[in-house]
């Protein structure tokens, strides 16, 4: 099974979908950056063993070295949005045990240390996965940065998880 998803991981991360959008030559009308999250940030990242980066989407396909697929998108410009998902293959019961760990693990690649900080102080709470739906787990972060900053596990049909962290801003 681990071979399997090795196998696809490598598969999703080297294959391209859809047709590039293009980007405006001139950012002079943008309030935010939209190059926080880029091909240098990913080459520097300690965490990452491979990845591919599509600049014309600010998208990004990675495998953790840990074997984790991780698919990293951003918004920026009028808006501000980076929506990030990890693939991951655990039983259950090391889903109870860990899941908190692995939003870290997102965090920790992805954020700044507000986020960071954020992230970090919402686990520390007392809350526990929902056995009885699909999304085992669904957290909403108030902060006065973001109008949204979601925290969300989803079952897989294959028996993954999907792991998601998303904020917006405009």
């Amino acid at each position: 099974m681990r071979k399997l998803y090795l196998i696809l991981s490598i598969l999703l991360l080297f294959s391209c979908k859809g047709k590039s959008q293009e980007l405006k030559k001139d950012n002079s009308d943008c309030v935010f950056d939209n190059n926080r999250i880029n091909d240098d940030f990913l080459k520097e990242n300690p965490n990452i063993y491979s990845y591919k980066w599509d600049d014309s989407l600010k998208k990004a396909s990675v495998i953790l070295k840990d074997g984790e697929l991780l698919n990293i998108k951003q918004w920026a410009c009028v808006h501000y949005s980076i929506n990030s998902e990890m693939l991951i293959y655990v039983g259950y019961e090391d889903l109870k045990d860990k899941w908190k760990s692995y939003f870290i693990n997102i965090v920790d690649i992805i954020g700044d240390k507000a986020i960071t900080q954020l992230v970090t102080d919402k686990l520390k709470e007392n809350i526990f996965l929902n056995d009885s739906e699909v999304n085992l787990i669904e957290i909403h972060i108030p902060n006065e940065w973001y109008l949204e900053f979601y925290l969300t596990i989803k079952e897989t049909s294959n028996d993954g998880y999907v792991f998601s962290l998303s904020y917006y801003n405009n």
